[in-house]
């Protein structure tokens, strides 16, 4: 009897992963993705933090444009590590924030950094369906060899 349940339990598991293997998925579209917004918490918790920062920090932090650059770029890096998401125009045209990220954080207006984040999954789809596109091509030669 526990021989034939676990016959009966192996050839479940390879039915069930031989479909799964070969169901399709639909194409992504840009309207699929979550456009992210600030909510009224993270304008509360923006403006805790740095304050946490300038007044209960160990080590005394003013919130300048020099602090305004590395938080900037750091966010960035975290968004598009490997400078594969993000187009040079996009960094571009990010540059205008840089020294604003102070003040972003400080009054809690989280609208840039969302819009950065937003952007940053639309190139995403983007590189997502080009790598689907290649892959469909007919054709000998793989692009990915």
């Amino acid at each position: 009897m526990q021989k034939f349940c676990r016959i009966a339990l192996a050839v479940s598991l390879s039915l069930g992963l031989s479909v799964s293997a070969i169901a399709f998925e639909k194409p992504h579209t840009p309207e699929e993705l979550p456009v992210l917004m600030p909510e009224t918490q993270h304008a509360t918790a923006s403006k805790r933090i740095t304050a946490r920062f300038t007044r209960a920090h160990y080590k005394k932090i003013t919130i300048d444009d020099a602090l305004s650059g590395e938080v900037f770029d750091r966010f960035i890096k975290q968004l598009d590590y490997a400078r594969t998401v993000f187009l040079a125009t996009d960094i571009d045209d990010f540059q205008k924030y840089r020294l604003e990220f102070d003040s972003v954080l400080t009054r809690g207006k989280l609208d840039v950094a969302y819009d950065i984040f937003n952007l940053n999954l639309q190139r995403r789809l983007e590189r997502y369906e080009y790598a689907v596109s290649l892959l469909n091509k007919k054709g000998d030669k793989n692009p990915f060899d």
